[in-house]
Formats: C-alpha cells, structure tokens, sequence
C-alpha cells in the first residue's frame, strides 16, 4: 500500500514522475517543432542530420494537414546513445505508437500547440546488472514504480499524455491528460500569471554561461513573481487502487491483524482519512474533503477531484510568507 507519510514530507509539491515530459523534450530537441509543414518528414531528416544524430529519431510513417499545422508520425523510436569512456555509454531509448503535433508551425516554441504521445514505452538496456537506458532508470526510481508494484504488477505499462498549452506575454493555461493502461487515469487545467515573457528571455543559453551568477539571481527575481491562479486535478483509478487494497487486505489477514478481508478494508479507509485529517484538514475548504481522500484510498471512490482557482495569484514566494493559510484564503482548495 502506498506510503502517505511520502507524501506528507512533500506537501509544497506533489511529484508524479513518469517521464512522459522527458521524452516530449528530447523529441522537440530533435527537431519536431520543425515537422508541421507540407516537407515535414524532409526537415526533420536535415535537422537530425545538423545536430549529429541522423539515426537518433526514426519513424514508420508520416502524415500531416494541408496547411501544415497537424502532422503525425506512426511507430516512432527514440534511440541516443551518449559515450563515457569511464562509465561506459548511456542511452536515451523510447518508443511510442504515435506522436501528434498541432501548432507547431516555426522555429520558435508556439504561443498555442497541442501534442500527444501515445502508448509509450522506455525498453530495457541492462549493462552488467545496470540499467543504461537514463529514461527507464529515471522511470524506475520514480513515485510511479512504487505505485505499480504495489499493485501487484512488476512493469510501469504503455501511458499516453495528452497536453495543450496557451501562452501570452503574462499568462500560460495548460490543459492535459495522462493514462496508464489498468492503473489510473489523471487530467488537469492550470494558469499560471506573472512576468513570463522576461523570464523565457533570461533562459538565453548564451547569456547564463557568460554571466552565471548575475543571470541566476535576475532569473530567480523574475521566477519568483510568477504565480498560479486555478489548479484543477482529477484522478480516476483503472484497477490499480482495488488490486493494491485487495493484496493489502490480504497481507493483514495473513498477519492476523484482522480476521476478515471487509475489517480490513475498513482499517485501511480509517488510516487514510486519519493520516489526511493531521496533516491536510486545514488545508481544504470542504469538511467532508479527507473523508473523500479515505474512500478512495481504499477504493471506495474511483474518482477524486482536486479544484483551486482565485482572483490572484499564489506565488513561490507568497507561499514561502503565508504557508498553507493563504494558500487556502487565495485559491479555495475543495477535494471531492
């Protein structure tokens, strides 16, 4: 059963790693802003050519709009290999059923685009009982991996992610999708306020290598005045919450903490909601919020909802001054 003392020590911040976002920027460092054109297939090619990797990205097939603003490529491969002549050499290996790019019209990274990777998979590379491929040793380590075999699997399955993005100068909203066949499904909507443009202008490579330390703190200044006004997550569990439940039930059944399986799912609800009410009660709005959190840690509840939204902004720094209290006052965090 999966830990919620973990996440207590991380109650700023809740980390699902699962490196979707990983492969997304390796693929757009290869060149897929570049695709959606009618010589898509043709650009990409020259672009992988330029940056020394001609094989790093290959495909099955390629199709994209008229107008070049939809494009997607069937049976993609992501195969980089990094040589260390210490530690011996590394890959950057994935795969993905389908990767669809809408927007992505230029050179420079769109205002507003869509992208979606589906059925994505980071294969296995074992080097003298090491893991070489950095994508699935990321994945491995991560929350997620915990989580899986918990539920009695041993391997993180095939996930699709799903996000769409507007920006302007001081405003990004971000909506998306993630989906880990039979185990669980989660979608999200956030906005973020603040001097964005200058912050995305201090990010100048060229820039931070010249003048690190000077560059970092003006970032940081800037960074520091950005804050989010609506944070929306909804969690819908495909399997993984019952089989995790029912094994724990089992375990404690075998340990003889209880005689029957229905106790035992009661315990387990009961430690949720508790483990909830000392360490988020005051956190939500809604009284009945750790309540929720209990049934569907015991898989009572197959969905749980998470919605935050407010005039103003709460940033980084903000946080840092008034905690959890003007959190709560500024975004009206409901679990449900």
């Amino acid at each position: 059963m999966a830990n919620l003392t973990e996440f207590s020590a991380n109650r700023s911040k809740m980390k699902v790693a699962i490196g979707g976002g990983a492969l997304l920027l390796v693929l757009i460092y290869f060149g897929l802003t570049a695709l959606a054109s009618s010589r898509a297939e043709e650009r990409l090619k020259a672009h992988l050519i330029e940056m020394g990797h001609p094989y790093a990205v290959q495909w099955e097939s390629v199709s994209s709009s008229p107008f070049g603003g939809t494009i997607k490529l069937q049976g993609v491969q992501l195969n980089l290999e990094i040589e260390n002549r210490w530690s011996g050499n590394s890959f950057y290996r994935a795969s993905a059923e389908s990767v669809t790019l809408k927007g992505f019209n230029s050179k420079d990274v769109p205002e507003k685009a869509e992208f979606r990777l589906e059925s994505v998979e980071f294969p296995s590379i074992l080097q003298n009982q090491r893991e070489r491929n950095l994508l699935r040793r990321m994945v491995d380590g991560s929350v997620v991996s915990n989580w899986v075999q918990e539920s009695g699997r041993s391997e993180i399955p095939p996930f699709t992610l799903q996000a769409a993005w507007n920006t302007k100068r001081d405003s990004l909203s971000v909506d998306w999708s993630l989906t880990l066949d039979e185990m669980f499904s989660a979608k999200g909507k956030q906005h973020l306020e603040g001097p964005l443009a200058s912050v995305s202008d201090r990010l100048d490579p060229e820039q931070l290598a010249m003048n690190p330390l000077e560059s970092f703190i003006d970032l940081a200044m800037y960074a520091s005045q950005v804050g989010i006004s609506r944070f929306d997550l909804e969690v819908r569990d495909l399997g993984m919450m019952s089989r995790t439940n029912l094994l724990a039930q089992r375990y404690m059944v075998a340990n003889r903490e209880v005689e029957k399986t229905s106790a035992a799912a009661e315990r387990l609800r009961d430690r949720a909601q508790q483990s909830c009410e000392t360490d988020y009660s005051e956190l939500f709005t809604n009284s009945n919020a750790c309540e929720r959190l209990g049934e569907f840690y015991s898989a009572k509840r197959t969905t749980l909802e998470l919605t935050a939204s407010g005039k103003d902004a709460l940033t980084f720094a903000d946080f840092q001054r008034g905690g959890d209290a003007l959190l709560k006052l500024r975004l009206q965090p409901e679990l449900r």
